[in-house]
């Protein structure tokens, strides 16, 4: 949902979900409706979620410990609860900005909240902020000013599950003098080249998924010595399980060869593992100490301002090309990557996003929200990418059947919308033929056996089953 970024935006936001609830509770819930804590109210408001969820003061978790609460209405008190801890710093931003003058540079009527998430009490909040005007934008400041308020607090976003976005997929143009919103970045004129250079932020975003998953519990060497082995064995058993739920049923023999010879291919290409390290220093950096609250305030700064600094980096390039971008309606595709490459660095330092931009374009603007104008934009290595990342998702939460379910189904929607042309099959095929031979040899160290489409690993999937 994109809203206004003002206390009247905000308020009318926060009602319409306390409504939503009212709608299947028979008004259980009216009594919250305006009910937004003034902003010294805030901290006891933090104490009583604490309260609730039943830890100890500056040691919550919300998306762990709302889990651990079975009963439902319990549920809901602590997600209105974070919801109205949410709204009340925003507007306590909004304050600080408009009354105090703390960051001049920032007219708030120029940004837009694209605020996304369910109603469900154990959903994460994903914040976009929007630049909607026309002169040049300011995102990484204020993105770091509303993430300073929370730690005023001596908090983390995501210590509520939120986690706030630089949205630098949109710019304003002026259609007879109206403010259009306009999506400016493509990738349907890709070609295979440029699905190469992509390469390394999908395996960032896989890469960085599986970190997550091992919880830091071993040394670095030993987490990429068993990420490798660990990927390779995923890829081996991950369409067989696919066919054995009958969730592979409707796809031709190609569309399963596609995407079995994707899955392999990554591994052995040279520059999927490009950005590991980048994704080591957001996961551990060596100067962080891990048992100790300040420590782990210390490890976030350090992210944050990795991410503050990357965007502003991004924010120049656009900046300087808004008129050009406004006047002949697109850019070049090496611009286009350099943006795609710029904002990929950015979100390697956000804990929960996705990587790349293809992917980002379609799960919120196609997916969710069904954007025509979106779905041109994206073609068949766009495509890719987000099964790829898709693919990382489902690594990490192999063992929570609703995450798996979500990612799956994003997968494999991405796999149907792929028109297998002469050109990918030539991608894929020299791709998978090159590095079959290294990649058995030198990471399983054992004979070829047969895949689980009867086929030697590394045949080419354009030798298609013949009707």
């Amino acid at each position: 949902m994109l809203i206004k970024f003002s206390e009247p935006g905000l308020t009318v936001y926060y009602n319409s979900l306390i409504r939503k609830l009212d709608e299947g509770d028979k008004h259980q819930y009216e009594l919250y409706l305006n009910n937004i804590p003034g902003q010294n109210d805030i901290g006891s408001y933090i104490g009583t979620l604490e309260t609730k969820l039943n830890t100890n003061p500056s040691e919550l978790d919300y998306s762990y410990q709302i889990k651990t609460i079975k009963d439902e209405k319990q549920q809901r008190i602590c997600w209105i609860i974070r919801l109205q801890i949410f709204i009340s710093i925003l507007i306590a931003v909004i304050n600080d900005i408009t009354q105090t003058h703390e960051a001049p540079k920032i007219n708030l009527t120029d940004y837009k909240l694209g605020i996304f998430g369910s109603d469900k009490p154990g959903s994460d909040i994903d914040v976009g902020i929007q630049y909607i005007a026309t002169a040049e934008s300011n995102l990484a400041e204020l993105v770091k000013i509303i993430e300073d308020k929370f730690m005023s607090y001596g908090y983390r976003t995501l210590d509520f599950d939120i986690e706030f976005y630089g949205d630098l997929l949109t710019i304003t143009k002026l259609v007879d003098a109206l403010p259009v919103e306009y999506l400016y970045l493509s990738n349907s004129e890709f070609s295979c080249k440029e699905f190469l250079e992509l390469l390394p932020y999908c395996g960032a975003s896989v890469y960085r998924n599986y970190l997550h998953r091992q919880g830091g519990n071993n040394s670095l060497d030993k987490i990429r010595q068993s990420f490798i082995q660990d990927f390779q064995n995923y890829c081996e058993t991950y369409i067989e399980k696919l066919m054995n739920a009958g969730l592979l049923v409707s796809f031709n023999y190609t569309q399963q060869n596609l995407l079995f010879s994707l899955l392999r291919t990554c591994l052995g290409y040279s520059g999927f593992s490009k950005l590991f390290e980048d994704v080591e220093k957001y996961m551990y950096p060596k100067s962080v100490l891990y048992n100790a609250q300040n420590d782990r305030l210390e490890k976030y700064n350090y992210q944050r301002a990795e991410y503050y600094k990357r965007i502003n980096t991004v924010e120049d390039i656009i900046n300087n090309r808004q008129e050009l971008i406004r006047t002949q309606n697109k850019i070049n595709t090496s611009e286009i990557l350099s943006i795609f490459s710029g904002i990929g660095n950015a979100l390697i330092y956000r804990k929960e996003s996705y990587v790349c931009v293809p992917t980002i374009i379609y799960v919120v603007r196609i997916m969710q929200a069904k954007s025509a104008n979106a779905k041109e934009k994206m073609g068949n290595y766009g495509y890719l990418v987000s099964i790829l990342e898709q693919f990382g998702y489902l690594f990490r939460f192999q063992e929570n059947d609703t995450k798996f379910d979500k990612y799956n189904t994003r997968l494999i929607d991405a796999l149907n919308n792929i028109t297998i042309s002469d050109a990918l099959e030539r991608c894929i095929t020299n791709l998978d033929t090159a590095v079959s031979v290294k990649l058995y040899r030198h990471t399983l160290k054992r004979k070829p056996t047969v895949s689980v489409h009867g086929r030697r690993r590394g045949r080419k999937f354009s030798q298609r089953k013949k009707k």
